[in-house]
């Protein structure tokens, strides 16, 4: 069999033996691809303060699938001596019999911590990588009844929440835990259009970093430069192309879109395995690249294109069908139509793509072929030529007419930061409009009012009532930290009454925060959108309770230049029904 990068490249897959962890065993590559984590930092401080005092203590390293616990626990086992003394247990892949379930398992593991033997004087170290559900699971069954001071620890530390709970080493505690789920792939910064993430780029780096210690780089120097395809394998190219620091910063930033807008979970394996998606088309090999007729091979070569790798192939994983909805060519723009509109016309692509794209080098191989003829009878390839174009730009785009910006996912991501930062003056803005929002949820009324909807829709009048919201944020303190690592990956912003005795809270994530921003510019939600976000419609409820519609309410025409109004108020002596007067 052919040698290929291809074949090393595997080993980033979730399918790949690599993908399954095991405490007593660190591989070679394994070793190699570890990438130094603000949690590892965490871990090593509560280990080494547990190792030093004379009593029995249980570290839980709690988290999801596939997010990198047990990986960590192996490594600081087989490259530090730091758990030396101490047990360790992974929930995902060992028991002690082949008919044990994990409940029963746990039990075994952690007999030492059962309420009845907590105290009985052992110095048993306990290190434990459990998911959450696995935790929830035990805590929760018949056996769970007897650790009942380990349900009060989880409770307590709010560990099933999304919660940044205060994580340093307790020294008057049996307990201690650590949360990967608090961590995240990317950072925060006041900077919204740059998202920095020292861990994706690191794990970029182990693969394309030109380090005769790199697996992948030593096969690209032996395979890739003996090899017949070397000058037209897409492959190759992709990898030489990952190598730029700003397509890494790209991917980094398209990644964490994906993970902000849909709320995807990216575990360590998963990230890997879309590194291996982005860089070999999956039907690529190199008998089979070999086979291609000539003048089928440029067509088949544009597909497996990185840019075309990015957003064509939802199907492959949960993560690149995320990606696929950021799809550059689906953001039209005036200047976006009018440079697909010159790419249709011109017959002189080449020019195109040196105007709006850097390392024009990654074309290299695609402009020593006739393109501009080929594209003149081959109307399918002219429009993969457009779509590389067009997503190409994401990635190695030079400044100007091309780039879109999310004004709305800009907005959300500096406030995200203003809110896990506790920064009050970021959030004024807004916390106004979500007022505002608010009083318009129903359509627009009059100054501090909202509309009520009673029943069938009123053709001829609509009824509001005056509500007095004010925001709440009492309890945001503002911390020092430029960059943040460990946040909530939502806004929980708080509103109050007038006489600030009712206080109700709503989680703004990007999906709500966009639609409330419509909502604010004149958007009027339909039914779907009040399905899709019925945590918000009951939150409104709640809000709309604050107002005077149990005394008074406005009826005002619809549809009128000069629409009449009228009040509806409850008094000592009963209800009065009156036309408000215009010059009042």
């Amino acid at each position: 069999m052919q040698n290929c990068l291809v074949n090393e490249l595997k080993r980033l897959k979730g399918s790949s033996k690599e993908a399954v962890e095991n405490l007593d065993s660190f591989s070679e590559f394994k070793r190699y691809m570890h990438v130094t984590r603000k949690m590892q930092y965490e871990l090593e401080n509560i280990v080494d303060s547990a190792g030093r005092i004379d009593y029995k203590q249980l570290i839980l390293v709690c988290g999801s699938v596939g997010d990198g616990k047990s990986h960590l626990i192996s490594y600081e086992k087989n490259e530090t001596t730091l758990l030396e003394g101490f047990i360790l247990h992974n929930d995902a892949t060992e028991s002690f019999r082949p008919n044990q379930t994990s409940i029963e398992t746990l039990n075994e593991v952690l007999k030492e911590f059962r309420d009845d033997n907590l105290e009985n004087g052992s110095n048993v170290k306990v290190v434990l990588a459990i998911n959450l559900g696995t935790l929830n699971n035990f805590i929760d069954s018949e056996v769970g009844k007897e650790y009942s001071r380990l349900r009060e620890f989880v409770i307590n530390k709010k560990i099933f929440e999304e919660y940044i709970g205060d994580t340093t080493f307790d020294k008057h505690s049996y307990f201690q835990y650590i949360n990967f789920s608090d961590y995240h792939l990317y950072s925060l910064t006041e900077e919204a259009t740059h998202i920095d993430s020292t861990y994706i780029v690191g794990l970029i780096n182990r693969i394309v970093q030109e380090d005769n210690n790199n697996p992948f780089y030593k096969s690209y120097k032996s395979s890739c430069y003996n090899c017949n395809l070397q000058e037209r394998c897409p492959v190759k190219h992709n990898y030489e192309l990952l190598k730029y620091e700003r397509v890494q910063k790209a991917i980094v930033n398209i990644l964490a879109e994906a993970i902000i807008k849909d709320k995807i979970i990216v575990s360590t394996r998963s990230l890997l395995n879309f590194l291996y998606d982005i860089l070999v088309h999956h039907l690529f090999s190199y008998e089979k690249f070999n086979l291609i007729p000539e003048n089928e091979f440029l067509e088949v070569y544009v597909k497996a294109m990185m840019p075309n790798l990015l957003f064509e192939h939802g199907d492959l994983s949960y993560i690149l069908n995320s990606i696929e909805s950021l799809d550059p060519m689906n953001i039209r723009t005036s200047d976006v139509d009018d440079i697909i509109i010159k790419f249709n016309i011109l017959h002189n692509i080449k020019p195109i793509f040196e105007n709006y794209l850097e390392q024009c080098t990654y074309f290299e191989f695609l402009f020593s072929n006739d393109i501009d003829k080929i594209s003149m009878y081959n109307k399918d390839f002219k429009r993969e030529l457009l779509k590389l174009l067009i997503r190409g730009y994401r990635l190695i785009g030079k400044p100007g007419v091309l780039e879109v910006n999310d004004q709305y996912f800009n907005e959300y991501v500096k406030y995200l930061y203003y809110f896990n930062k506790g920064k009050k003056s970021g959030l004024k803005k807004l916390y106004d409009d979500i007022i505002e929002a608010i009083y318009k949820w129903n359509g627009k009324a009059e100054q501090q009012h909202a509309n009520i909807i009673t029943g069938k829709n009123q053709f001829s009048y609509k009824i509001s009532q005056q509500i007095k919201v004010k925001a709440c944020v009492d309890e945001l303190v503002e911390n020092e930290k430029n960059s943040i690592y460990k946040f909530m990956p939502y806004i929980k912003a708080k509103f109050m009454d007038e006489s600030e005795k009712i206080i109700e809270e709503i989680r703004i994530d990007y999906s709500l925060f966009k639609l409330l921003c419509d909502v604010k510019n004149g958007y009027r939600p339909n039914v779907r959108d009040k399905n899709q976000f019925i945590n918000f419609v009951n939150f409104i409820d709640k809000i709309y309770e604050f107002g005077s519609k149990n005394n008074k309410l406005v009826f005002t025409e619809k549809n009128r230049e000069n629409a009449r109004k009228f009040f509806l108020e409850e008094n000592s002596f009963g209800f009065v029904f009156e036309e408000i007067d215009h010059e009042v």
